[in-house]
């Protein structure tokens, strides 16, 4: 009996360590087949962040708007669907330009003839025989330079003046453009009334917004 007593007891302890194997194999497929599953399902990809609304029915920001109309006047109103009052801005800067180019015109004009007649007032007062020293106090007080130098300072004044009332026009436009932006889906439009005021040349702009009313 203990010859075969080892003979015995080897195959039991074979056979449980196989069964042992065998379930742990099993038991390990059963429970790593979900979890490869798991692993191998395909990533979702993230969600894209929605695009940002636009601030106006046109897709134009008011700001973008508004530095359009800074560029060229009346562009920020034609991009925002207001081409009546994008073509009174755009024609505002043209003939503001024009009466730019003019007035400068008229200030070199003035200051040329201002030049020129100091220059006459000069030669006439050294063929007189005046100090060389005192001839520019002179000329200064002489009648004929002290208007061409009026004149220049009058010219120089209007120049000013156009070129203040040529920025506004065109920051009025720019500010006008932003608000046409922020209220393009109101069905009223903005109104917009430019009418001289006076005989010295003076212009009143007005802007009038249409509300519609609870009911309409």
């Amino acid at each position: 009996m203990s010859l075969f007593s080892p003979s015995l007891h080897r195959p039991r302890r074979t056979h449980g360590l196989r069964r042992t194997l065998l379930g742990a194999l099993v038991f390990g497929s059963l429970v790593g087949a979900p979890l490869s599953g798991q692993e191998a399902a395909p990533a979702v990809p993230p969600a894209s962040p929605s695009p940002i609304p636009a601030d106006s029915a046109s897709g134009v920001s008011p700001g973008g708007a508004f530095f359009r109309s800074i560029l060229v006047p009346g562009w920020g109103h034609l991009v925002t669907g207001s081409p009546t009052r994008g073509g009174f801005y755009f024609g505002s800067a043209v003939f503001n330009s024009y009466m730019l180019f003019k007035t400068q015109v008229r200030v070199t004009a003035a200051t040329e003839a201002d030049a020129l007649k100091r220059r006459e007032v000069e030669a006439d007062l050294i063929r007189d025989g005046m100090d060389p020293d005192s001839i520019a106090d002179l000329v200064d007080q002489d009648p004929r330079v002290q208007e061409t130098g009026a004149l220049v300072e009058v010219r120089e004044q209007q120049m000013e003046d156009w070129i203040a009332w040529t920025v506004f026009m065109v920051l009025l436009g720019g500010a006008d453009a932003f608000v046409s932006a922020h209220l393009s889906d109101f069905p009223a439009p903005l109104g917009i009334e430019a009418r001289p005021v006076g005989l010295d040349g003076r212009v009143e702009v007005g802007i009038s917004l249409g509300v519609q009313g609870p009911g309409g």
